[in-house]
């Protein structure tokens, strides 16, 4: 008797050679499955982890050239970006770790085994093949449903940037007793993403429970064709019962990728998250040889200004204002009359909606963001220091100061007297956010930092108003000592502040 086959036909004394060489393949198989398992898993995790730290690098290269303005949106906002940089990079981990090898390793052993079943038992192979199709259609659509699902999710969880609020504000929190309302509010956010999560719990049931029963579905119709084809004497019984065999190894291995797939589609999602906050033309910026050779005069020509926040108020109306190389300008007026908007402008944080601002007769916008703010210092009332040593804080973003460079700046700033105080003297750590030193302590570090920059341009931004009497002389010394030389822009509500300006 002869066995029909898909390519020409095999006599029973070939069928032992047969069953030798599918066993070889089996194994080929096995040991490639192993060899795959063994090496790309700690490769895949190697690189995954170098590629999401690059991820991360490149986000916050990003949004550090991004304007201020990108922050004044709520999906935006400086607790979302936070939030966002912390933890989608590691929920896009499956994209290029392990899953991404499991799901590779399963493609390829499903596409073996079904190419010997369909040289054993070709109806069998062929919806065996069928049955592959419709699972990584079923998969297809559900990435586009669970992707959606995700950004639900994610839009909806506002409970890491209301943690982010929590923390940095816990001693107003302690000292208005407001734990309970701060709680409550947290416990809102966290049943707002209930919903969102319920369809992504429901859409991955669907999804795991359509693909099991549709393996089910298709290995029925394939061993009641496999059985049709050896009633007519096509096949044997042990060729129907390999193939079978194959057949359930593919549908084994499908739903371990089916388990890694969804790993991937969320991580896939993630992904997308976190390359909306990058954008590749803020990645390099050229340096603007206008701002190399500054001297010092500025000027706003018309100037308007409306917050993106509020598009319908005008902060600034058509102003105007000239100031030469080594003078003083001084703005005087209450809150809320703009005097900070100009200093917003001033370090380009923000471009005016209508008007120009010019330094040494060159538009702001040609000169290089970076160059121009190197140019221009800004003492303000409330100045920010960051952890590390107060000789760290002077000499930031200043390569190649010397320590004489540093005491020099604090002699100017009339810091250095309290400095050595300090037991560690320079070497005294801040704290966060200088916790550590005192409202003039810090405004004096701040001035020094100033001063060290060597800009031609300072500005002051209610730099003593915080301040109590003698500590307000003694920066007001530092103001001095800083602007001797250098053009000043001067923001104040009284005008007795407006010293500089003789």
């Amino acid at each position: 008797m002869r066995y029909l086959f898909v390519f020409g036909s095999l006599e029973d004394e070939h069928y032992e050679t047969l069953l030798y060489w599918l066993m070889i393949g089996t194994m080929a198989v096995g040991v490639y499955s192993f060899l795959s398992q063994l090496f790309s898993q700690p490769v895949c995790q190697y690189f995954g982890e170098t590629a999401m730290n690059d991820l991360r690098v490149s986000c916050l290269r990003s949004l550090l050239h991004r304007p201020l303005s990108y922050f004044d949106r709520q999906s935006t906002s400086p607790s979302a970006c936070s939030v966002l940089l912390s933890q989608q990079p590691q929920m896009a981990m499956p994209i290029v770790n392990n899953q991404l090898a499991i799901v590779m390793d399963g493609m390829f052993g499903c596409v073996s085994m079904l190419v010997l079943t369909f040289v054993l038992c070709g109806p069998s192979g062929f919806i065996g093949f069928v049955y592959l199709v419709s699972f990584l259609a079923l998969l297809f659509l559900f990435s586009k449903i669970s992707d959606r699902a995700y950004n639900d999710l994610v839009k909806a969880d506002k409970s890491g940037e209301v943690a982010l609020e929590i923390f940095d504000n816990v001693a107003t929190i302690q000292q208005l007793s407001v734990e309970n309302h701060f709680l409550q509010k947290f416990e809102n956010c966290m049943s707002k993403r209930e919903g969102p999560l319920a369809r992504k719990i429901r859409c991955q049931s669907i999804v795991h429970a359509t693909t099991e029963s549709i393996f089910y579905f298709f290995d029925f119709l394939a061993t009641s064709v496999g059985v049709y084809f050896v009633y007519l004497g096509y096949y044997t019984p042990k060729l129907l019962f390999i193939s079978e065999q194959l057949i359930n190894n593919v549908g084994f291995r499908t739903f371990l990728m089916s388990e890694s797939f969804k790993e991937m589609v969320s991580a896939s999602s993630a992904a997308k998250l976190v390359f909306s906050l990058i954008d590749p033309s803020l990645q390099k910026r050229e340096t603007s040889p206008a701002t190399q050779f500054c001297k010092g005069a500025v000027r706003g020509d018309s100037l308007s200004f409306a917050y993106p926040s509020q598009p319908n108020r005008r902060v600034l109306n058509d102003v105007s204002f000239s100031v030469g190389k080594g003078r003083s300008l001084a703005f005087v007026g209450p809150s809320g009359g703009g005097k900070s908007t100009v200093v917003n402008l001033l370090e380009r944080f923000y471009d005016p909606t209508s008007g120009q601002l010019y330094l040494d007769g060159t538009p702001f916008p040609t000169l290089n963001p970076v160059q121009l703010r190197s140019n221009i210092a800004l003492v303000s009332q409330e100045p920010i220091l960051f952890r590390g040593t107060i000789a760290d804080n002077i000499r930031l973003g200043v390569e190649g100061v010397s320590d004489e460079a540093v005491r020099e700046a604090c002699r100017l700033a009339n810091a250095e007297e309290f400095i050595l105080r300090f037991p560690e003297g320079y070497s005294t750590l801040v704290g966060e956010k200088g916790c550590t030193l005192s409202g003039g302590q810090k405004q004096r570090i701040a001035i020094a930092r100033a001063i060290i920059r060597n800009p031609k341009v300072i500005v002051l931004d209610e730099a003593t108003s915080a301040l109590d009497t003698q500590s307000e002389k003694v920066v007001r010394e530092a103001l001095d000592s800083s602007a001797n030389g250098r053009t000043s822009v001067i923001i104040a509500h009284r005008l007795d502040t407006i010293r500089l300006c003789g």
